[in-house]
């Protein structure tokens, strides 16, 4: 089954193994961990509490927190959701009259130090909107224009914004609040044109400022990765395992992308909690008649540890910050705002 052909990227003259074969070696020449850890890593969750006033809490993509301790959850419908710190309902925005939506394809959500709300829309009118609220109201204020396709974003703490994409052979974009690109690093794949590289160019990121560092997950690959914010260098890689794989080919006049009858594993969520580092994969594309998606948690336990405990028994989680992260059941429509620690975790931090 074809999950992915819209894509057309030019491969120049080269033959489609030799292409094919530079891609993989490329996307996943991060070496293979020797063996996967015991499970000497656990996540406990304590629920302190929820919301159940959601429309579809599966369909939550991002969530962020202000510094009054506001909560604003982001789905895919382009609607934001605004909670107090107990997950109490304050209102929503995104909807406009007659059905609009405010946010075509939105995938990522922050807060800005003065308290403006960022929204990164993936759609083909691409940017950073920002919201102001007022009187417990979201009014939107402008529009950052962005010269490439965002797929997720992290506010930083000097109000710029780390941003994933494909643009000029890089992953990972600073850009201010006039969406210039102040500087960029995460090579890409030098072998592909910038049509495959952005096709690539998806997955999840977190951002923990106090250890300086950035983690990042692709869609496609088991291929994980850790980065320096403020020099943008290499700190970590890994490989997820066990992981179900897509069949990428990339032909003369395109990239074509599929998946068998079990699906295949797509990152959907990064965390950096007690200095440890957490992906979890949903299997999308199953044709199995499996009544939930299989959510997979690997957890890391530092930069000296190679491979991941993994855990099948933790829900979809997204982060909110710090220790804080919502919950969403796969079988209850409610989300659990929950506190989450970890045992057995050795610091993250980026060597200098």
């Amino acid at each position: 089954m074809s999950i992915a052909s819209s894509a057309r990227a030019a491969a120049g003259d080269r033959s489609r193994s030799g292409r094919r074969r530079a891609v993989v070696l490329a996307l996943l020449a991060v070496g293979l961990p020797p063996a996967h850890l015991p499970a000497q890593v656990h996540l406990t969750l304590r629920a302190q509490a929820s919301l159940e006033s959601l429309h579809d809490p599966a369909a939550i993509v991002a969530a962020a927190v202000d510094g009054a301790g506001d909560v604003f959850i982001l789905d895919d419908r382009g609607r934001i959701t605004m909670t107090d710190r107990r997950l109490a309902f304050k209102g929503t925005f995104g909807i406009l009259p007659e059905g609009r939506r405010a946010f075509e394809y939105p995938v990522g959500i922050g807060v800005l130090r003065d308290g403006r709300v960022a929204v990164l829309d993936a759609s083909m009118q691409h940017g950073i909107t920002l919201l102001r609220l007022e009187s417990g109201r979201l009014t939107p204020e402008h529009t950052i224009p962005l010269v490439f396709f965002g797929r997720a974003m992290c506010v930083l703490r000097d109000n710029t914004f780390l941003v994933f994409g494909a643009n000029q052979g890089m992953r990972l974009h600073i850009v201010s609040l006039t969406g210039r690109i102040l500087r960029s690093f995460a090579p890409a794949d030098s072998t592909l044109d910038w049509r495959a590289q952005d096709q690539f160019a998806m997955g999840r990121i977190v951002c923990d400022q106090t250890q300086d560092e950035v983690l990042m997950g692709n869609a496609w690959f088991p291929a994980v990765e850790a980065y320096r914010i403020s020099t943008g260098r290499l700190t970590w890689v890994d490989t997820l395992r066990p992981h179900r794989p897509v069949d990428v080919a990339i032909q003369h006049n395109g990239l074509s992308i599929h998946t068998g009858p079990g699906g295949h594993s797509v990152v959907v969520a990064a965390l950096i909690v007690g200095g440890c580092r957490f992906l979890q994969t949903r299997y999308l594309g199953r044709q199995d008649r499996a009544s939930a998606d299989t959510v997979l948690t690997y957890l890391f336990r530092g930069p000296d540890a190679a491979g991941a405990a993994v855990e099948r028994d933790v829900p979809l989680l997204v982060p909110l910050g710090g220790s804080a992260v919502l919950s969403l059941s796969a079988t209850e429509p409610e989300v659990l705002l929950q506190e989450a620690s970890v045992d057995g975790c050795r610091s993250s931090a980026a060597s200098p």
